[in-house]
């Protein structure tokens, strides 16, 4: 009778186990969740697998764990593949937990910008539109607007001047010049 119940509990932990390893290799964090409850997920899988005596190596689990965060953390991952930094998976946590507060925020309902957006455009479109002021001064000039005929022409840029590399020198040049002149 004990060896029937071994059999059956065997059978059923093989196929927990291959049930929790597939979860665990398939896992990705979902748009909007919180990587430290995605890795607190993994976390679980990891404990469940070493509950039914199959642990997992620590290297294994931080790969699985890395690959396993949404696209906004590719730059955490490159960056800690590039320089190949070996840390725990509760040190991996605290890394992706610090990664994710820098993040942008993002808007939990896009549709409602859609919606924004689309009373803003169709405002523009019922007011017309006003040309630029002809008189801005305080006086009594004639204040209208421009026609749209108009057409100003931009004053050309003039280049700075080259600096000099010593104006010092250059300014004891032309003292010495001045004082020649009146010598001569």
């Amino acid at each position: 009778m004990l060896q029937e119940l071994k059999s059956i509990y065997s059978k059923q932990a093989k196929h927990e186990l291959l049930q929790t390893v597939r979860e665990f290799h398939t896992s990705k964090q979902a748009e909007g969740q919180s990587v430290s409850s995605h890795v607190l997920k993994m976390k679980g899988y990891i404990d469940n697998s070493e509950r039914l005596g199959k642990p997992v190596g620590q290297n294994l689990v931080v790969s699985l764990i890395l690959v396993s965060p949404n696209k906004d953390f590719d730059s955490f991952m490159q960056n800690y593949n590039m320089h190949g930094i070996g840390k725990t998976v509760n040190e991996l946590h605290a890394m992706l937990k610090l990664h994710e507060e820098t993040l942008p925020k993002k808007d939990a309902n896009p549709a409602l910008h859609a919606i924004r957006a689309e009373r803003v455009q169709k405002n523009q479109k019922n007011k017309p539109h006003k040309a630029a002021k002809v008189g801005h001064g305080k006086g009594k000039g004639k204040t209208g607007y421009a026609s749209n005929n108009a057409t100003s022409t931009p004053k050309p840029k003039t280049p700075p001047p080259p600096k000099k590399d010593n104006p010092a020198k250059d300014a004891i040049c032309h003292q010495k010049l001045s004082q020649g002149a009146g010598t001569s």
